[in-house]
């Protein structure tokens, strides 16, 4: 399973953050409740994952993804996308629904 984060962060601290803290808009990655580390902005991590039904969300500070299950078999492989739209609407989301407000998407399931 691969996790890719399409979101251009750029920090606006005087001193550079460390790539995988929220202050450099890195996503945390929740795999089946449990916490996986950090994914950094723009940049893409790989989890093996046993084959069955499995639940993923990305965190940002105290924003969520909406929860996403997926089926995965043991000779395929997932990819989804987390990102933080720019628009008006997403300021609303971010507002008034912080626990489903960032964006993620399952793009691509190959069997391999």
């Amino acid at each position: 399973m691969i996790v890719r984060s399409e979101y251009n962060y750029v920090s606006r601290h005087w001193v550079r953050p460390k790539g995988d803290s929220y202050r450099a808009g890195a996503f945390k990655i929740r795999l089946d409740h449990l916490d996986q580390g950090y994914l950094p902005a723009l940049a893409s991590r790989t989890f093996e994952v046993d084959a069955g039904i499995h639940e993923l969300r990305v965190q940002f500070h105290w924003y969520r993804s909406p929860l996403i299950r997926f089926e995965i078999d043991s000779s395929e492989s997932a990819t989804f996308q987390a990102t933080i739209p720019k628009s008006f609407a997403t300021v609303i989301r971010l507002l008034i629904t912080p626990w489903c407000a960032l964006n993620l998407d399952q793009i691509a399931t190959t069997s391999g």
